[in-house]
């Protein structure tokens, strides 16, 4: 696919999510972000309204975090809010800085649905979200990404990418959210091809 193609496609991805999702269904991901841009940090209610939204399965690392302390919990992602928004660094760095940090939180280990969540309401001006459609849904665009170590900061550039083609091509200046956005309905799509496998580990 060349970069105008994607921008095309991406560009009916975003209409048609507009289309099919209910203006309501991120309400409690702003609400969540107004309370982070005043306070600069999460607490563990925050995240469950996060995962509720995200609408992440909930496993034994549950426990864990629940027993540790509000103020703890505030204190990592606290730092990762910071590290999002910090404009000395590209987007792409900012974003794997903030991704290390959260190491140390229970339930963002492994897999990034739940970190990129919280780091996009630190920083909802520049940062985006990732999950498995997204993942497919570059794919589809024409775009590889690997799953292994530094999955968040590899997707951060790429969504850059997408912005400065979008940008190119005559498509307007778009947020990095309004290109996750597109690449989640792009690889959610059930008319367009679904390979197996289509990761590369």
């Amino acid at each position: 696919m060349t970069p105008a193609q994607r921008c095309g496609a991406l560009t009916i991805a975003l209409q048609r999510y507009r289309d099919t999702v209910s203006d309501n269904y991120d309400e409690t991901l702003h609400e969540v972000v107004g309370r982070v841009a005043t306070t600069g940090d999460l607490g563990k209610t925050d995240l469950g309204a996060l995962l509720l939204w995200k609408r992440i399965r909930i496993g034994s690392w549950a426990t864990e975090l629940l027993s540790k302390a509000d103020a703890d919990v505030r204190t990592i992602t606290a730092q990762a809010v910071a590290a999002a928004r910090d404009q000395q660094l590209t987007v792409p760095e900012a974003a794997r800085r903030a991704r290390r940090v959260l190491i140390d939180l229970p339930g963002t280990g492994t897999g990034d649905a739940l970190a990129s969540a919280v780091i996009l309401v630190g920083a909802p001006d520049r940062m985006a979200v990732y999950d498995y459609h997204a993942h497919l849904g570059l794919w589809r665009a024409g775009l590889r990404l690997d799953e292994r170590p530094g999955l968040y900061f590899e997707y951060m550039k790429l969504i850059q990418q997408c912005r400065a083609e979008l940008l190119q091509h005559g498509h307007g200046t778009w947020t990095a959210r309004q290109v996750d956005l597109a690449l989640f309905t792009h690889g959610a799509y059930k008319g367009l091809q679904r390979p197996r496998p289509w990761r590369q580990r």
